[in-house]
């Protein structure tokens, strides 16, 4: 820019005549110190602009590198705290997991345990209830083996003291364990077999294991030999006592 403006000057002041007119005005001017200074002086200015620029973009340089260095640092930083976050998390979940596994079997264990006791307690309680049928089939056993062969109780009363008028009788006799009162009966003396079937049946029922049929069919011959006879003679409402039925049995 400043050739051009030093050229157009020396055109402007040869009038334009040529290039070599305006190269001696340059050469003969009086203002050629002038001019050296104002040549000079712009490549002075220029070299220090240089120096400006370049401490200019070598500071641009340096901030944009710090800017760059801090933006890493951050990302940096960021990186390891979402590392860190993310390692608390996971061991936080292995903790919960280890945490739900110990549960789970303190759990099962517990069930475990219940169902132990549970099946403990049914088997107590199926033991002391064979205990107890066996204690009670003993104790059976040994009252019908202690029991007496003779009934212990014989009761005949009948309809009316007369013994030629009797058209019925009835038999009472009781189980020597001490069970349910059994009653025969029947409407004539010569139905004997009726009365012998119905003794036979509570024979077979278990009145006493020491009674045999022999001895039940030769009991019902003697009831009806006396019942013929008249000699059983009782007041209404009043039973036999054991000593006549035995007297009776012997006869």
């Amino acid at each position: 820019m400043f050739f051009e403006s030093l050229r157009e000057r020396a055109l402007r002041e040869t009038h334009e005549v040529g290039l070599t007119e305006a190269m001696n005005y340059l050469l003969d001017s009086d203002e050629n110190e002038k001019i050296s200074d104002a040549i000079s002086q712009p490549k002075v200015e220029s070299a220090d602009q240089q120096t400006k620029e370049k401490q200019k973009r070598l500071a641009a340089a340096q901030a944009k590198l710090k800017e760059i260095r801090a933006q890493k640092a951050e990302q940096e930083a960021k990186e390891a705290i979402e590392k860190e976050l993310r390692r608390r998390r996971e061991g936080q979940s292995v903790a919960q997991a280890e945490e739900e596994r110990k549960r789970r079997e303190m759990k099962e264990w517990a069930e475990a345990k219940k169902r132990e006791k549970r099946e403990e307690e049914l088997a107590r309680r199926r033991v002391l209830e064979q205990i107890k049928m066996d204690r009670e089939a003993q104790k059976a056993l040994g009252m019908a083996t202690n029991t007496s062969p003779q009934l212990v109780k014989q009761d005949v009363v009948t309809a009316s003291p007369a013994a030629s008028s009797c058209t019925s009788s009835r038999l009472q006799a009781s189980e020597t364990l001490g069970s349910a009162l059994y009653k025969l009966s029947t409407k004539n003396h010569a139905n004997d077999a009726s009365l012998r079937t119905r003794l036979c049946a509570c024979y077979l029922c278990g009145l006493t294991s020491r009674v045999t049929s022999v001895m039940v069919e030769k009991f019902i011959g003697r009831i009806l030999v006396h019942l013929k006879r008249g000699r059983m003679k009782t007041r209404p409402g009043r039973s036999m006592t054991g000593r006549q039925v035995q007297g009776m049995y012997d006869d």
